[in-house]
């Protein structure tokens, strides 16, 4: 369904999403640390050259840049979001798009991707723990041939346990 067939504007959306503006998620900590296994097979997935995340001895000591995204996954206590799939009125759009983070209710059928921005400060290395703040960093209206879209910008910002700055994230959902 689009925001037309709703009867409703998409300013009359923008205005109610408006106020979630820098809203956060409590901070969470990944389930484990960085585990040197795992980042073998990230490396050897991404084809990249082990080597540059090691020591002189060959001794794996870091992880490639972006590999704090992936380290937050379904606990083993947490139910398998598929199950949603048997609830008759599950429309198969998530209205949550970070655990923590308050539900966007939206009339739209499609989602997009618009984008990553990656800010990087510096790798993470073996046996850290890894922790991740997210926020809602900006949310806009845009026109276009085939109607109007609306821009949410959710923004991630991954540390050590200490506080350290690893990376920071911006994603663009795009809803039409």
């Amino acid at each position: 369904m689009t925001a037309a067939e709703t009867g409703r504007s998409l300013a009359s959306y923008l205005g109610e999403l408006k106020p979630l503006m820098g809203a956060g998620a409590p901070e969470v900590e990944a389930t484990h640390p960085v585990e040197a296994s795992e980042v073998r097979r990230f490396i050897q997935a991404s084809m990249d050259d082990p080597a540059r995340y090691c020591d002189e001895d060959g001794t794996l000591r870091f992880a490639p840049p972006a590999f704090p995204m992936h380290m937050f996954r379904r606990g083993l206590d947490e139910a398998d979001p598929l199950e949603a799939m048997t609830d008759a009125g599950f429309d198969g759009l998530r209205r949550s798009f970070r655990p923590g983070l308050p539900a966007i209710d939206f009339p739209f059928s499609r989602l997009l991707n618009g984008g990553y921005a990656y800010s990087f400060f510096r790798l993470v290395r073996i046996g850290e723990r890894v922790r991740r703040a997210s926020s809602y960093r900006d949310i806009y209206h845009r026109e276009g041939r085939s109607g109007g879209s609306l821009f949410l910008l959710i923004a991630d910002a991954y540390a050590t346990a200490d506080g350290e700055p690893l990376l920071e994230t911006v994603e663009t959902v795009i809803m039409r």
